[in-house]
């Protein structure tokens, strides 16, 4: 029988001060097992020696009040003797008669790396900058004055465990100098960023002016994520006979000075389209056989003028631009259950219980059409209990609060760095005025211009939509894209005699005897065309591999785009393996803002109802295309261009750190992860090795099962046949990922701020 028993030292987690507390506990002869705290020491181990002249020291390294902090070090500081200070192989490594003596670098006694090491769990090196003078394992093994300095001065060590814990076992009796060393930016979950210590108030002058590094020093008092302590601790002895079968245990907590915030990552790319370019421009021909139908189906303008028509839905003529970003959260009076899972009433005040973040309360970084947000949890505070348990307490002063229930707006408004121009005809009058979407993430529900009846449920389940954050996590994003196809049945032609009359169709789908019909299908929403040569990346450059803005004379985009259809033409077969497209298909990483028009017909005016619904309006002041007064929250009123949620879908998708890693080593912006994981002879040609090693995590993702049924005309999530391509089977499903336009790689930016 394992029979344990557990020894209860009194945490003391609400205490600032930091004291000595000495536990005499008699146990039972059967006991194998002594527990306290979140650790346990075999009496096998215990009573090797009765009445021995030594003691046992355990304790926790706390934050905040009561949080147990993960890999603090701790150690018995133990003065380099006389004798040692003569030799210059020992002095040189261990200079210390006191702990706040200095090495040949400058450093004072400490327990932290001078290097960084793999973690094998997370495929990571960490810490990711290393600033103190300790050796690493593969040293003492190969160095004998390592392992010399290691077993005389640095046999009493110790590391905190995952509720911050440590135990050191057999020190010597009497008043002891305990050291600890801790990096807030090495401490697991509750590990900080530069750009998390600048948004709690650290000096900016300390970090880099990327916000990415922390700027270094030899001395540790200079840094701001560094922390040692000192405290003279009186061990007394664990001891025990016989006849009592008493023990005794010391007892020292640390108290970090620093506050720790748990904060999440939040990081993504973003596109629009060429300046010129378009969905819905009208057909306008001679005959005007084909003027005010609904036109929002068009992909291209036939306007003469128009240079960039064959490159409308062209990416390589996509744009790349800091949007605008907007955090909002639920407020404190909404409350959340034990499990941490948010009860929004039914009778909720969006306008009072939703509020907008200020630009003060998170780090924002947003260049070039990349951002990464470092943002705090402010919900679900936790402390650690004795026993390892968190518990939640929203309204204590102490622990650190783990989780933020929020939402994002985000849109690319109109800007001379980023305008979007009018279609006209060739007498330069204005026949379809454009606009560009933007988004609210997460949505899965369209909006109806009505609050009445059933569409005010609707609406406001829209406006309830949001993501439960984790601090310490990474998040990205992920769109949908949407497609719609038009035919004679959806689109009313005056004239069905000129039935396949179209302009530019190498750029608009088209099937042969569709459903019966000979006749020119055209394609909306958000599909654009890739140049790809196959399913994972671009062979090469051409010469049209530029982009509109911004302008250079000598472009290095490389789009390296996985297109997911390579049909166009018949349509069970590749007619024409040039023209490659994504659409119908979820894209992770990327935000894609589209530019879509509209015509009017008389008092009418049209748009495709896969941007919108109200896509007939009566009057050009009611509708999406105009400014409104509907309800967003937070105070917010106007939805006028917000693309409606169920085709436009968002989410955010949680990637692991190891992940990241993996999606770091591999050089292609584009990223099919079927292709990637299954074709390890094409991706060892390209110079990527160990890629059996490599694979890619496909659950993470956002992707929807390919429909290989019949088009579905009806609505506007249509996957058109999409999700097929040469590189995956029939009925396989894929992930696609995209690291971002021109220069932009949100993973290499990542690493820039110290995410892996």
């Amino acid at each position: 029988m394992n029979k344990s028993q557990k020894i209860y030292l009194g945490a003391g987690n609400t205490s600032t001060k930091s004291q000595d507390k000495y536990i005499i506990v008699k146990l039972e002869q059967e006991v194998k097992t002594l527990e306290f705290l979140t650790l346990n020491l075999s009496t096998e181990d215990a009573y090797q020696n009765f009445n021995a002249d030594y003691g046992v020291l355990v304790g926790r390294v706390l934050a905040n009040g009561g949080i147990g902090i993960p890999n603090a070090k701790i150690s018995v500081f133990i003065p380099l003797n006389d004798t040692d200070a003569l030799d210059s192989d020992i002095y040189s490594i261990y200079p210390y008669k006191t702990p706040r003596d200095k090495n040949n670098e400058g450093k004072r006694y400490n327990l932290l790396p001078h290097v960084s090491q793999y973690e094998q769990s997370s495929g990571i090196y960490k810490p990711k900058q290393p600033f103190g003078s300790f050796f690493i394992k593969p040293e003492i093994v190969i160095n004998e004055s390592f392992l010399n300095v290691y077993k005389k001065y640095y046999k009493y060590t110790a590391l905190t465990n995952e509720y911050g814990d440590y135990m050191i076992f057999g020190l010597p009796i009497g008043t002891q100098t305990i050291h600890m060393s801790v990096d807030i930016t090495d401490i697991g979950k509750y590990s900080m960023t530069p750009a998390s210590m600048i948004q709690l108030g650290y000096p900016q002058n300390l970090f880099t002016d990327n916000a990415t590094e922390i700027k270094p020093s030899d001395d540790l008092n200079d840094l701001p994520n560094i922390e040692t302590q000192e405290i003279s601790v009186d061990i007394i002895p664990f001891w025990g006979d016989t006849t009592n079968f008493e023990i005794g245990i010391t007892r020292q907590d640390f108290r970090i000075k620093a506050t720790i915030s748990s904060d999440f990552i939040v990081f993504g790319t973003t596109m629009t389209m060429g300046e010129t370019s378009t969905f819905g421009n009208p057909i306008e021909d001679s005959t005007q056989v084909r003027k005010y139908i609904n036109s929002s189906f068009y992909s291209l303008s036939n306007i003469s003028t128009h240079v960039d028509i064959p490159n409308n839905s062209d990416i390589r003529t996509y744009r790349s631009v800091p949007p605008t970003i907007r955090v909002f959260t639920y407020t404190s009076d909404v409350p959340v259950d034990a499990n941490g899972n948010l009860q929004i009433p039914n009778n909720i005040d969006f306008d009072k219980q939703i509020r907008e973040l200020s630009k003060s309360e998170y780090f924002e970084y947003n260049e070039n059409g990349q951002f990464l947000l470092s943002i705090p949890c402010n919900r679900y505070r936790i402390i650690t209990d004795e026993n390892g348990n968190t518990v939640t307490d929203d309204n204590s002063p102490y622990g650190v609060f783990t989780r933020f229930y929020g939402m994002i707006l985000i849109n690319y408004p109109n800007s001379n760095a980023l305008p979007i121009q009018v279609s006209l005809d060739s007498d330069n009058n204005i026949i379809s005025p454009k606009a560009r979407g933007w988004l609210k993430i997460p949505q899965t529900i369209g909006l109806n211009i009505s609050e009445s009846g059933s569409y005010e449920t609707i609406n406001n389940n829209w406006r309830k939509e949001y993501y439960s954050f984790i601090g310490g996590e990474v998040y990205s994003v992920a769109q949908f894209y949407p497609t719609k196809i038009a035919d004679k049945t959806f689109v009313q032609i005056t004239n069905e005699n000129n039935i396949d009359v179209a302009p530019n169709t190498e750029n608009n789908f088209y099937w042969n005897n569709l459903n019966g019909l000979d006749l020119q299908s055209y394609t909306t929403g958000a599909w654009f065309k890739v140049q790809g040569t196959n399913s994972i990346t671009q062979a090469g450059y051409d010469s049209q591999n530029y982009l509109v803005s911004p302008n250079t004379s000598s472009p290095q985009f490389v789009y390296d785009f996985a297109p997911n259809v390579n049909q166009f033409g018949d349509y069970d077969s590749v007619s024409d393996s040039s023209n490659r497209y994504f659409g119908g298909q979820w894209l992770n990483f990327n935000l894609f803002f589209p530019q879509y028009g509209w015509n009017y017909n008389g008092n009418d005016y049209y748009y495709a109802d896969v941007f919108h619904n109200n896509y007939k309006n009566t009057s050009p002041q009611a509708g999406y295309t105009n400014d409104n007064n509907q309800k967003i929250f937070a105070g917010l009123v106007n939805t006028k261009n917000l693309l409606k949620g169920d085709a436009f879908q968002t989410a955010f998708i949680k990637i692991p750190r190891v992940e990241i890693k993996k999606l770091f080593d591999i050089p292609y912006k584009g990223i099919n992860v079927y292709a990637w994981n299954n074709n390890t002879m094409e991706n060892k040609q390209n110079g990527i090795k160990d890629i059996n090693t490599l694979p890619l995590d496909s659950s993470i993702y956002k992707y929807l099962v390919p429909d290989y049924s019949l088009i579905n005309r009806t609505t506007g999530r249509s996957y058109n046949r999409f999700g097929y391509d040469n590189n995956c089977a029939e009925n396989q499903s894929t992930a696609y990922l995209f690291k971002g336009m021109y220069n932009n790689n949100c993973i290499k930016m990542l690493s820039d701020f110290g995410v892996i």
